[in-house]
């Protein structure tokens, strides 16, 4: 008995260091007098004497351990830290090659352009050196936090590296490559940021999964056809299947709880925690807090709660006041209101941005569609052609052979900001105001990605049909920042559960989002829009009742005030310039 319980030990330390190191030396692991002490249980557990002796060997031996173990953490402890130390004193007048995301700008204490070196050295300094080369002494990696990891170059002259890796994260996000989140410079070295924990375990799984998945998704189809039979209703099969899926992954009580103080899910729909079971089941992650956004956008998504908006957004852009303006005279009740309407002009800019970045996204892929083209052409006459720029007075050449992309983005630069002169980056120099028009300009295109996703799955429709900041605590950002394997998830779990009501509500709401294009029949009211906001968010989600409500009112009565549970109607007369 003394024996089993003293191997179970020993395989508990060793699972444990396992897990640390896979790698690690096993022998190490194992107690030094391990045999003796395992012959003396053995020939000795039953017999008094023998366990005196056997504590006596035993507390004596683990001392020595213990002493020597800990040494040896110290002394690894120092000489880590002493390794990170070294790694930021070369680090001197940083300046900034490619603009820094929000991941990195929170590393730092204060505004990233206020003694930038000295805050780069501290986050190195802190941070855990991850893999150091073993032929130069100056090329590392260290970890800042959980996600974010610098790449410490010595001698950085060549950014390929950094274009090649921003190239994949926008065009190729699937290919299991750290994201770039910044690159600077100083005198001696260069360091690029990126983010890698979360992102490639999430793509490697996807990419393992990728064979499957084109089926699953055919099979879904087919499952849709059979399984989904009124508006939101599955087989029971299905239902069975989600309900089975791995409950260790996240807690059902967490969940549960989100949707039920805000009472969002009736009983006879589907449940918060089946549905959540399922996107863990299926996607590519492990992080619970995606998993919840996607079960938030999964009950959202033309959700009573989005009918709400889309009244109040109709009824805003058919509206041609002035915002409220802050009065020192104001009453608390002004106050209120006020707040009310920005709440909802909010809303409507929401909504707006979304078709105006699919429509950049759009001029971006037709640009770059129409430089591959010509580009294929230009190489089979001109080995090399260059056209001449200006910074500072002083002449520069830049490549006209440059990839498509990099054509596009400068051509729409020079739509979008006529006045700007084209310049080139320079190493060490600051970031000027073309670079930063430029950063802000990608950075849009990126958002505007996963709308366009959602809208050529959906129709453009389903724009309006995403709630924006209300009880689902759905932002645009969390859904702009979704890997394309996310996405691709949350596009077949709708489909596959609720994708009968949201094709034939979308085709209803069309005409509204082609009355918001052209600027005309605005004048004109939707049924929806007649009823308050209590009503609406009483109807059982995916009711065929919101079709009918899609209609055009013959009665043209607008609501009475007096009903409306948001308090006053003038929350929704908001002004939005038309032209």
């Amino acid at each position: 008995m003394e024996a089993q319980k003293f191997n179970t030990r020993v395989l508990k330390k060793l699972k444990r260091s396992l897990e640390d190191d896979p790698s690690t030396d096993l022998s190490s692991v194992l107690p030094q007098s391990y045999s003796k002490r395992l012959k003396l249980l053995k020939e000795q557990g039953t017999n008094a004497r023998g366990r005196r002796l056997l504590k006596l060997t035993g507390a004596v031996s683990c001392q020595g351990e213990t002493k020597l173990a800990e040494e040896a953490e110290i002394k690894e402890t120092i000489a880590i830290k002493s390794d990170s130390i070294r790694l930021a004193d070369s680090v001197r007048d940083v300046t900034i090659v490619h603009p820094l995301s929000c991941e990195v700008e929170n590393l730092f204490d204060t505004k990233i352009d206020t003694d930038l070196s000295t805050q780069l050295r501290q986050i190195i300094a802190n941070g855990e050196v991850l893999w150091r080369s073993s032929g130069c002494s100056g090329h590392a990696v260290v970890k800042c936090d959980s996600d974010v990891v610098v790449k410490i170059v010595p001698r950085l002259e060549d950014y390929t590296e950094y274009d090649t890796l921003e190239y994949l994260d926008e065009h190729a996000s699937t290919i299991p490559v750290p994201k770039p989140l910044g690159l600077l410079a100083s005198k001696d070295t260069g360091c690029l940021l990126f983010l890698v924990k979360h992102e490639l375990s999430r793509q490697r799984k996807s990419l393992a999964r990728a064979q499957p998945s084109t089926a699953s998704a055919s099979s879904g189809k087919l499952k849709k056809k059979r399984g989904v039979n009124s508006f939101g209703s599955s087989s029971n099969k299905r239902q069975k299947r989600s309900m089975a899926a791995d409950m260790g992954k996240f807690n059902r009580k967490d969940i549960s709880a989100f949707f039920q103080q805000t009472a969002l899910i009736p009983k006879d729909f589907y449940q918060p925690e089946d549905i959540y079971g399922t996107f863990s089941e299926r996607c590519s992650i492990d992080d619970p807090a995606t998993i919840l956004l996607l079960t938030r956008l999964f009950f959202g998504t033309g959700s009573p709660n989005s009918f709400d908006q889309l009244s109040k957004i109709c009824t805003t852009l058919r509206q041609n006041q002035d915002l409220p303006t802050p009065q020192a005279t104001n009453s608390l009740r002004q106050v209120v209101q006020a707040l009310d309407i920005l709440d909802v002009q909010f809303s409507v800019t929401s909504v707006l941005r979304r078709y105006f970045l699919v429509s950049l996204k759009t001029h971006r892929m037709k640009l770059e569609e129409e430089r591959q083209y010509s580009s294929s052409v230009r190489t089979r006459k001109v080995s090399r052609q260059l056209a001449n720029i200006s910074e500072n007075g002083q002449s520069q050449t830049v490549s006209i052979l440059d990839r498509a992309d990099t054509q596009a983005l400068r051509k729409m630069m020079e739509e979008a900001y006529p006045d700007l002169q084209l310049t080139r980056r320079t190493r060490g120099g600051p970031v000027n105001e073309y670079q930063r028009k430029l950063a802000a300009l990608k950075e849009r295109i990126r958002c505007g990605r996963n709308w366009k996703i959602l809208q050529e799955k959906f129709g453009p429709s389903i724009l309006l049909l995403i709630p924006s900041r209300d009880e689902y605590t759905i932002s645009d950002s969390d859904v702009e920042k979704l890997s394309l394997p996310v996405l691709e998830t949350l596009i077949e779990v709708l489909s596959e559960y609720r994708g009968a009501f949201l094709e034939a509500v979308c085709s209803k709401v069309s005409q509204i989002v082609a009355a918001i294009e052209d600027r005309r029949n605005l004048d004109k009211r939707y049924k929806f829009e007649n009823i308050t906001g209590a009503t609406l968010k009483k109807e059982r989600p995916d009711s065929s009742c919101f079709i009918e409500y899609c209609e055009l009112n013959t009665d043209d009565h607008p609501r009475d005030p007096a009903e409306s549970d948001d308090g006053s109607q003038g929350l929704t007369r908001v002004a939005v310039e038309e032209g």
